[in-house]
């Protein structure tokens, strides 16, 4: 494992290098906060919800829909580029049906 992943970090260097002239990687890289926000947010809610129901199964169920939902709302709220997609995507799932 650790082979194979020092092997796919030394390829995603060298490919980074290779189109580092051409590729705006601010651009790229300008909503990581946000996302790394996000992320710390909805696990704290996540370690934070009590226990309420007695099933394992159907309680993980019940707090993996409540992150689901905390994420995608402070995705919205932050105002990421991804949400443009997300709204077009949805749309044209829509538009099919």
């Amino acid at each position: 494992m650790i082979a194979i992943l020092t092997t796919e970090f030394v390829v995603l260097i060298l490919r980074l290098w290779v189109v580092r002239d051409a590729y705006n990687f601010k651009y790229v890289f300008h909503d990581v906060p946000k996302y790394l926000l996000i992320a710390i947010i909805t696990l704290v809610v996540g370690m934070i919800i009590p226990n309420i129901i007695p099933s394992v199964f159907f309680n993980m169920t019940l707090k993996s829909i409540i992150m689901i939902m905390v994420y995608t709302i402070l995705m919205f709220i932050m105002k990421l580029d991804f949400n443009q997609d997300i709204i077009k995507l949805v749309k044209n799932f829509f538009k099919r049906g």
